[in-house]
């Protein structure tokens, strides 16, 4: 354990947080603080650091997908086929989008100039959610290199999570032709997730809209 921790701990600090600061450096808010958000290009340049690290740095039984909608911000799709002959399915979710700088920020920092003080990093967007895409690849480079088996794992990045209003029907995204038969995985766009599993037989639906606490 103490190897893949210290693996883990390399990778981190050479490989990760040199990503995590380039993407504090992006203002890529959120498109209700930016309006014009796709004309500006920054959700973009976020998309394609996110991409490129995962192509660069994933196993190379990685695939990475983006998945677009006509005036809706991207959706990463992330997947690692299964290893261990299970059908189980983890899935992992994070979002890249961001909040405005909500308030002072102390003096020496800003929220797109990334700070490092010992082990805490500061700058908009790298504790939520930024890091989400970057400790779930590690996690499945660090189990490859263990040569540990592991099922098939799903990882969600979405650019419009801080988007707090209601949902509507349009710009649903019907990812079936990305999962198996067993589940069905549709994100709706606007600060509102809808996941539905069939599990065991049994349907889950778990909805929350933004802004409300997590179960």
């Amino acid at each position: 354990i103490s190897q893949v921790v210290d693996a883990v701990e390399i990778a981190w600090n050479e490989d990760i947080l040199p990503a995590l600061k380039a993407y504090i450096k992006i203002p890529n808010l959120s498109p209700g603080f930016d309006k014009e958000w796709e004309k500006n290009g920054h959700m973009e340049a976020a998309v394609q650091l996110f991409t490129g690290w995962a192509h660069a740095y994933g196993p190379n039984n990685l695939t990475v997908d983006v998945n677009r909608i006509e005036g809706r911000t991207p959706l990463l799709f992330i997947e690692a086929p299964a290893t261990d002959g299970s059908d189980r399915t983890v899935l992992v979710y994070g979002h890249l989008d961001k909040q405005p700088e909500c308030g002072m920020w102390r003096e020496g920092l800003h929220m797109h100039t990334p700070v490092q003080e010992g082990d805490r990093l500061y700058g908009r967007g790298a504790a939520d959610d930024g890091y989400a895409m970057f400790a779930a690849i590690e996690a499945l480079r660090a189990l490859k290199e263990q040569n540990m088996p592991h099922a098939r794992v799903v990882i969600l990045i979405e650019a419009s999570e801080e988007l707090a209003i209601c949902p509507d029907e349009q710009g649903r995204w019907n990812l079936t032709s990305w999962t198996s038969t067993e589940s069905l995985l549709q994100v709706r766009r606007r600060g509102f997730a809808e996941l539905e599993l069939s599990l065991a037989g049994r349907v889950s639906q778990l909805p929350r809209r933004a802004g409300e606490p997590r179960r």
